[in-house]
């Protein structure tokens, strides 16, 4: 199996509701430090290209960490940040099935261009095709939503046990009914079995090829899931 995994972060700046937004550092930093140090070669794509937006909350106590401290320190990753491509570049590639695994960390920039992103749908469904594992964390699961799975002509998480943002954390934020759409109720409309925790606890759930992660403290259990399917 191919040692390459792909990275792809939301690269949105300005949220419709007004705030600042982009991509959430622990959720790109805790998985991308666990699977580079087993040896993974990771790219690192984004919707338009360029420099993604990080949520400057997250970048802030308590939301920072170990892995979002060794994440920014790291030469090799700043690199990858300042200079990424566009997510269309990625869709020949990932249908010839060079990436191992597609991951898509969250933030709530991820909730506005993912699921609009038809590059993004296809990158998702070239991965799945061809035997690769597709992962997400908290908004992240937004890019889920419009995939569908090649074998079978339905949703990629229909039947699937999946978990995502839920609609008790986006109360808590004030966002829900904000978001362009809630990921647990798109989630039970597609047919997947929608899993949650308690608002902030971290739960991760592995169905078939797919990994998906509830929100922020999530993120590095899905990266250790991941680096199970690809073992």
């Amino acid at each position: 199996m191919s040692k390459k995994i792909l990275f792809v972060l939301t690269s949105a700046t300005v949220a419709p509701w007004g705030k600042s937004t982009g991509y959430w550092l622990e959720e790109v930093a805790a998985p991308y430090n666990h699977l580079t140090a087993l040896g993974y070669e990771i790219e690192i794509a984004s919707i338009a290209g360029g420099v993604p937006q990080v949520d400057e909350t997250s970048t802030m106590e308590p939301y920072t960490s170990e892995d979002t401290h060794k994440f920014i320190a790291d030469p090799v990753a700043t690199a990858k940040m300042s200079s990424t491509r566009p997510i269309e570049e990625y869709v020949e590639r990932a249908q010839k099935g060079e990436f191992a695994c597609v991951f898509l960390p969250g933030g709530h920039g991820a909730a506005i261009d993912f699921g609009p992103s038809a590059g993004l749908k296809s990158v998702i469904e070239g991965c799945y095709a061809t035997n690769g594992v597709v992962g997400a964390v908290c908004h992240g699961c937004a890019g889920l939503v419009t995939a569908i799975n090649p074998a079978t002509g339905e949703p990629l998480v229909k039947g699937k046990t999946v978990t995502g943002f839920s609609d008790v954390e986006e109360t808590q934020i004030g966002l829900f009914g904000v978001v362009p759409f809630s990921i647990e109720a798109e989630f039970k409309r597609l047919g997947s079995n929608y899993k949650a925790t308690e608002a902030w606890g971290p739960l991760v759930c592995v169905h078939d090829r797919v990994v998906t992660g509830q929100n922020p403290k999530s993120s590095k259990q899905v990266g250790e899931k991941l680096a199970e399917l690809l073992a």
